[in-house]
């Protein structure tokens, strides 16, 4: 019931066993959409961000980690003249139990591997932590124009990501905040996506 969350309207299995989710239908277009334009302005994105940092916590509120946060799982719909930000795609969202979730049952990592977090490669379970580091990629995304990498695959440069302030002009505050939260050690970041929130505001 959450504004910040795309409403899910019905969930079961098809005739052939194929399980679906029935959701709402947003006008609008996709964070990733517009990012295809070029960055977006500083406090346009910190406003958007915050939007999300709440839908996020309403989920963890619910038990669920989202697991796949990115630009392309993020709907904006116009309102009273400004943009809103709805979390889409909750396909690999995921029950957790004392802040983790389990790997599914053949042991896959799911999720985009652009934005996942480092633990994730190696094995570790989704959990509070790397939806914070998913959320700030998205942020870096939303103000620099461009992930902080610029090879998704070499795990050198994933664990070394660019600072925000050597891609665009930013507050050395704000610069510091996503640093700490793309930290590869998840004990580093902000301990929730609400802490995440009130330090980059």
């Amino acid at each position: 019931a959450h504004p910040g969350v795309v409403k899910v309207l019905a969930a079961g299995t098809l005739p052939d066993g194929r399980a679906y989710l029935a959701m709402e239908k947003l006008p609008g277009t996709t964070l990733a959409q517009r990012l295809g334009d070029g960055a977006l302005p500083l406090r346009q994105a910190i406003g958007l961000f915050e939007q999300l940092c709440e839908a996020v916590a309403a989920m963890h509120a619910a038990g669920l980690v989202h697991r796949d946060l990115k630009p392309e799982n993020v709907m904006l719909v116009e309102g009273g003249g400004t943009l809103h930000a709805v979390l889409l795609d909750f396909g690999i969202a995921k029950a957790m139990v004392d802040g983790v979730v389990t790997l599914t049952e053949t042991g896959q990592v799911r999720g985009t591997p652009a934005y996942m977090a480092p633990e994730r490669f190696f094995g570790s379970p989704a959990s509070v932590a790397t939806d914070v580091y998913e959320l700030t990629v998205t942020l870096f995304a939303m103000v620099a124009g461009r992930l902080p990498w610029d090879d998704t695959a070499d795990p050198d440069v994933r664990l070394n990501p660019a600072r925000l302030a050597e891609t665009v002009e930013v507050p050395a505050a704000l610069d510091e905040e996503v640093a700490r939260a793309l930290s590869t050690r998840a004990a580093n970041r902000p301990t929730d996506v609400l802490a995440l929130r009130d330090r980059v505001h």
